[in-house]
């Protein structure tokens, strides 16, 4: 997200929502942090939702094809958790706060992705299903075992955040991949 003011307004409000919350933020602030006018943000957005809304959009299912890309680099269950907690590690190394916007805030677009669309908890989703008939991951309710997983892996970026786990994740990335399994597995 390099170049032009729209981008430049939209990396200064994922640095902003990252600090301080979506609600938190204004939309003077994220002028400010652009180093633009106030004005500037509706010459691009309708408002500060609309800017919520074309954030996630244009960079949460691309993260999800990038996950699911790198399950299938790998073969079982095991082997696919691990190479996407990889990937999501590499994603929170790279841009912590673009990753605190797209997985660990709480906000609207979430709830308006069509049913099926292929999002990252779909793609844990997924390979938690093929886990289990493949009888790799225990029998429960597919949708359960992928919220363990995601807890597993995210709270540690939540922990990091804080300074309570020291980057880079990825360093981590096995180990939280072992756990995960271990909480699933069948």
């Amino acid at each position: 997200m390099a170049g032009s003011t729209k981008d430049s307004l939209m990396q200064a409000a994922v640095r902003l929502f990252a600090a301080k919350g979506i609600d938190g933020t204004t939309t003077r602030e994220i002028a400010a942090a652009a180093g633009v006018t106030e004005g500037a943000i509706y010459r691009h957005f309708v408002g500060k939702e609309a800017l919520v809304e074309e954030i996630f959009h244009r960079h949460y299912l691309p993260f999800a094809a990038e996950l699911d890309a790198a399950r299938g680099t790998a073969e079982g269950a095991e082997a696919e958790l691990r190479a996407v907690v990889r990937r999501v590690y590499a994603a929170f190394d790279r841009d912590r706060d673009l990753f605190a916007f797209l997985l660990l805030a709480q906000h609207g677009p979430m709830r308006r992705i069509a049913d099926g669309a292929a999002t990252p908890v779909r793609v844990i989703e997924k390979l938690v299903r093929a886990g289990q008939r493949a009888g790799t991951i225990r029998r429960m309710d597919a949708r359960l075992a992928t919220q363990i997983v995601l807890g597993a892996v995210l709270q540690p970026a939540t922990g990091s955040l804080y300074g309570e786990v020291s980057p880079p994740l990825i360093a981590i990335a096995d180990q939280v991949a072992e756990a995960a399994w271990r909480a699933i597995a069948g």
